[in-house]
């Protein structure tokens, strides 16, 4: 946010956010904290609150991290929403769009709002130029096509602090109980960031298996955004929404919960062959 836009006037403080008015007449949505929140936590937060603005009868004419996302900038006045989503067309009204019920990360995705959060994520989260051209490179590198691949995606690392875990054990026999093992096999992506998971699902998977190797894996208990010594923090947050594009556009999905799965089949539109597994929260 720059410092002219700081000069606006506050119309509202919401839960996550802060709507003001810029110079130039623009309402603004802005992360109104700093945390060390992933990015899909981040995109979440401005998606409650352009809700909730909806809800209040509030415009909102374009979303800023401000306090936000400082883990995927590489210096304070970076914009990774700018740079990571298409902007807002002037034409399109806000007032339009669907009073909805919040989407619940936590909870079941079969009670998404698929049709009416559709129109929330076209007005204001369509990938840019930049992250298609990224989808695009990686599908033309790993051999993707839309429909054409299966995936387990496993969250693994801190996710423990936040929902039970369960066994990515009980993630393989879901797949194969999805699976007809007489047709075909279709190639299956593994996307997570623990290390053992990766080798595990690879050693049973075998030669089906493959995984995006532009996303960095670990051993620790710490997401990989925490990481001190990761670098090119824009390129990275590229990198992780033009995964979460393959990620929905695969024929099978086996899925966590949390934040980044939420977005997996936000951007999906159903739940159409998809397996979430539910941890129980405390």
């Amino acid at each position: 946010m720059s410092p002219r836009e700081l000069d606006g006037k506050c119309i509202d403080i919401l839960k996550y956010c802060v709507l003001f008015k810029n110079k130039a007449g623009i309402n603004i949505l802005s992360i109104n904290r700093t945390t060390k929140a992933g990015l899909f936590s981040e995109l979440t937060v401005l998606l409650f609150d352009l809700i909730e603005c909806r809800r209040r009868n509030l415009t909102v004419d374009r979303i800023e991290p401000g306090k936000g996302m400082e883990l995927f900038k590489d210096n304070k006045l970076d914009n990774p929403v700018k740079i990571l989503f298409e902007e807002k067309n002037a034409s399109e009204d806000f007032n339009r769009l669907p009073i909805i019920n919040f989407p619940n990360h936590h909870g079941d995705y079969h009670e998404i709002d698929f049709d009416n959060i559709k129109k929330y994520l076209k007005m204001f989260f369509t990938p840019s130029q930049v992250v298609k051209g990224t989808f695009y490179n990686l599908a033309n590198k790993y051999h993707l096509i839309p429909q054409g691949y299966d995936c387990i995606c496993y969250r693994g690392t801190d996710k423990h602090t936040e929902i039970p875990m369960i066994d990515p054990s009980i993630y393989l026999a879901s797949y194969r109980d999805c699976i007809d093992p007489n047709q075909f096999s279709s190639r299956v992506l593994i996307q997570t960031d623990e290390l053992i998971v990766r080798d595990y699902l690879h050693a049973e998977l075998k030669e089906n298996s493959f995984w995006i190797k532009e996303i960095p894996v670990t051993n620790r208990p710490i997401a990989i955004h925490l990481h001190p010594e990761l670098k090119n923090r824009i390129n990275f947050s590229i990198l992780l929404l033009a995964v979460n594009l393959i990620v929905s556009q695969s024929r099978l999905l086996i899925t966590h919960t949390g934040n980044m799965a939420m977005w997996h089949v936000m951007q999906r539109g159903s739940m159409g062959r998809v397996k979430q597994h539910l941890g129980k929260l405390t």
